[in-house]
């Protein structure tokens, strides 16, 4: 090698390869040449495989005006499900030197859609200005179709000029990884029996007494065919939780507050027994419920007698501390029509003959019948449906 090449920017990116088999599981690879491959399998809930090549290789880049002729890691995504699945792809930086923690150090994505023969650029490009160590850069983050969908993920330095290949080597190590997000249909009945009542809570995992259905017909099917559901996405969490103490011992009791201390804090109650304390605390977790919705049905007969309604399926997402109110009131207007709808300013309640639905700012969404049967999801996070 000569003296030239010697002083050329080298990112160093070593492939660790880890190989995880469970539903909403991930796993890492380094980010290298065209050669290093990651294939994610998605099957039916329990049929999950992320695999990869044990690929240990050094890149050398030197900056350029476009990606292109660059390095990449080509992610195969195949999905043998019958519905969309979410995926994400993200880098876990390991070392990253501060002369290149700017925007120069980019990365760019290509996506082969299923169905299609070549590859489309995904605009914008991103890139790892002001990343540290240990920063989650995500590069992809979208439902995929059943079928196989193709990404290419290139890591490349920016320059306008030539003249910046003669620098002191610089330092870059990131691995990338992937995150299979499955959605899982419940209609679990609110029991005072069962631990945990038979809720289902964010930050948790689905409790083996609850039935898990792949589909929302399917849960609907054994809700007494009533049109309404809960949705889960399962995936790896990240967030602030509250957890309960008994005597000193944790109980199982806790719910959690996707990245917000605040909120996490400020439910801890004002009030508390001799033998109860409370804890907030950074929570990570796997193969748990990250988001909880409420879904209904209106039908075409439902909606052909109420002038304003629309036939489908809708979802509304709750558990969030109220960040979806806005979405769930646009939800809950395209379902109902304004003509039978509410805005109370801190909730909006929407209501016919047979189907009522509402969300609140609080972070509370549920949808009913009116006759005692419907789901809701509650702002602490937990869910559940009654009769």
């Amino acid at each position: 090698m000569n003296l030239e090449n010697k002083k050329r920017y080298i990112l160093s990116l070593i492939v660790a390869v880890l190989v995880v088999i469970s539903l909403g599981t991930y796993a890492w690879l380094t980010y290298r040449t065209n050669d290093t491959a990651m294939v994610l399998t998605i099957g039916d809930i329990n049929n999950v495989r992320i695999t990869m090549n044990p690929y240990q290789i050094d890149a050398n880049l030197s900056p350029n005006l476009t990606y292109t002729g660059q390095p990449y890691t080509t992610v195969e995504v195949v999905n043998n499900s019958s519905e969309p699945k979410g995926i994400k792809l993200y880098y876990k930086v390991n070392a990253i030197d501060s002369e290149l923690a700017t925007s120069n150090l980019k990365y760019t994505i290509e996506k082969k859609a299923v169905g299609s023969s070549s590859y489309t650029h995904i605009t914008p490009d991103g890139n790892f200005a002001g990343a540290t160590k240990g920063d989650i850069i995500t590069v992809v983050d979208e439902e995929v179709p059943v079928g196989t969908t193709y990404y290419k993920v290139y890591v490349w330095l920016y320059s306008a000029s030539s003249a910046q290949n003669n620098v002191t080597v610089k330092r870059f190590n990131a691995e990338l990884g992937a995150d299979i997000k499955y959605h899982i249909y419940t209609v679990n009945l609110y029991n005072d029996n069962v631990f945990g009542w038979n809720e289902v809570w964010i930050g948790q995992p689905i409790s083996n007494n609850i039935t898990q259905y792949s589909t929302s017909s399917s849960a609907m099917a054994n809700f007494s065919n009533r049109p309404f559901y809960l949705k889960h996405t399962i995936g790896n969490y990240s967030g602030y939780c509250l957890y309960e103490k008994e005597n000193g011992v944790e109980n199982g009791y806790y719910y959690c507050f996707t990245n917000s201390q605040s909120a996490c804090e400020a439910a801890i109650p004002d009030w508390e027994y001799d033998e109860y304390t409370y804890e907030c605390r950074y929570t990570t977790a796997s193969n748990v419920v990250t988001e909880s919705y409420v879904g209904f049905v209106v039908t075409e007969s439902m909606a052909s007698a109420n002038p304003g309604m629309t036939a489908g399926t809708y979802e509304l997402k709750c558990g969030d501390n109220g960040a979806s109110y806005n979405a769930n009131k646009a939800t809950l207007l395209s379902a109902f029509g304004s003509t039978h709808c509410t805005d109370y300013s801190s909730n909006f309640y929407c209501d016919v003959s047979g189907l009522n639905a509402g969300a609140d700012v609080g972070g509370y969404v549920n949808a009913s019948d009116g006759a005692g049967a419907g789901c809701i999801v509650y702002d602490g996070g937990y869910s559940y449906c009654a009769t």
